[in-house]
């Protein structure tokens, strides 16, 4: 397949026509304010929400690069770029930072939030708009406690079965008489964290994580840093009834030299409590061989979220991850499976590379068509049709085309890690081994 290459023109065009963003109180419709930025106010525990319209512009160009705007989510449309179509070539610096590792969270009455890191969540008016890349609003979560500057990682809220919203999120806690935590100085005590909602619809973060409390006075240990949290509701028998559960997949850091960070289950008691026994889906090592190498010589597999598909009238489970290092070339779309109830071990989709063993990366061709880095953290869902969809985050090398992105760059904030959508297609291979194809074409 050609390689297509961005157009400069093109992209000056798309910024001259690109959006103007809106500023609302909270429970108050917004007015459109067309053709000027509002300007920004002091954070306060219940802050102003900032809200950012795109509007879908018309391409001056031949169809190449993004195939990103049809009038409908139409599944053979291939990859769809959900934000960041108005930056500039050498922009460093951002009205407000897109939720990288994305949570697609459709709503009871059809609206879709999306989550992750960050302290902003998206808001789209459907699940067509959104896979369509269609306009959008920008919102801060309300909240007193901080979700900037790594304070936070993987924000997403889950529904309970009685109806209640919780908010999780993998979150330091400051040391040494800090008001608020600083990163990486606290990061050795990241935990998953619930929050609930107080009167005012503000969240707040509970006095204890989900599993693995810090305990008082104990000195810094990377042991037991977890996040990348994601539910997943598992049935089975039980005396012969079937009984519904809901586990908590996670990354936790197990070892300290090297860092091994591996990814987990555990059964949810409650929605505040994760039980203190876990069982293992994937490790950092495979058939005797470190799989998830980092360029400092750690070993990561991070970020599962699970997900399900029925093949040949059987029941297949996957877990979607990522790997290596998150601010460089160095790091992918990863998929693992097993067969029947996602709890327990999963074999990851692995190549032989120089004698061995090396995690398959599904996103090695969109990064070398469209100039795309950092680029993970799918999270699989499926559209109203039941076809499945990989949302991802990604750097577009175009606009800083001056970065040396075959190492990790330390200037988190001077890089947008926007969102993308593209089409895949789960099938039955040899040997009842589950294939797996990222569609970034129109079929």
């Amino acid at each position: 397949m050609a390689r297509t290459t961005l157009s400069i023109a093109v992209l000056s065009a798309a910024i001259a026509l690109s959006a103007a963003e809106t500023e609302v109180s909270a429970g108050r419709a917004p007015s459109r304010t067309i053709g000027r930025i509002a300007p920004r106010r002091p954070a306060r525990v219940r802050p102003r929400v900032r809200v950012g319209i795109r509007r879908p512009v018309r391409s001056l160009a031949p169809r190449g690069r993004m195939r990103r705007t049809l009038r409908r989510a139409d599944h053979r449309g291939g990859i769809r770029q959900i934000t960041g179509r108005d930056l500039a070539i050498g922009q460093t610096e951002f009205d407000f930072r897109a939720p990288a590792d994305p949570y697609v969270d459709v709503l009871p009455d059809g609206r879709v939030q999306v989550y992750g890191t960050f302290e902003n969540y998206l808001e789209f008016a459907s699940l067509d708009d959104f896979l369509r890349g269609g306009a959008f609003a920008v919102r801060r979560i309300p909240s007193a406690d901080s979700f900037a500057d790594e304070a936070s990682w993987d924000q997403l809220i889950h529904r309970w079965p009685d109806g209640s919203e919780v908010l999780y999120g993998g979150t330091m806690t400051p040391t040494e008489g800090r008001a608020r935590p600083r990163w990486p100085a606290d990061n050795w005590n990241r935990r998953i964290y619930p929050f609930t909602r107080d009167r005012e619809g503000a969240w707040v973060r509970r006095a204890s994580p989900l599993f693995n409390p810090v305990p008082d006075g104990g000195q810094p240990s990377m042991i037991g840093h977890a996040y990348g949290h994601h539910f997943k509701t598992v049935t089975r028998r039980v005396k012969g009834r079937r009984v519904s559960e809901t586990w908590l997949f996670h990354e936790e850091i197990v070892s300290e030299h090297p860092l091994r960070t591996e990814i987990f289950a555990r059964r949810m008691l409650d929605p505040f409590t994760a039980s203190a026994r876990k069982v293992k889906i994937l490790g950092t090592e495979w058939k005797g061989q470190p799989i998830g190498q980092r360029s400092n010589g750690d070993l990561l597999v991070e970020g599962p979220r699970p997900f399900e598909a029925r093949l040949n009238g059987q029941d297949y489970s996957f877990v979607s991850f990522s790997s290596g290092d998150f601010n460089s070339d160095n790091y992918d779309i990863h998929f693992a499976w097993r067969k029947g109830s996602g709890i327990g071990p999963h074999v990851p989709y692995v190549d032989r590379a120089g004698g061995r063993v090396v995690l398959r990366g599904f996103a090695a061709d969109l990064k070398k068509r469209y100039g795309l880095s950092w680029v993970g953290r799918a999270h699989v869902i499926r559209d109203g049709g039941g076809k499945y969809w990989a949302v991802f985050h990604g750097v577009d090398k175009a606009i800083r085309p001056e970065v040396d992105y075959s190492k990790p760059n330390g200037e988190l904030g001077r890089f947008q890690r926007n969102i993308f959508a593209v089409p895949m297609e789960i099938r039955l291979g040899k040997g009842g081994v589950p294939e797996i194809e990222l569609l970034p074409d129109p079929r």
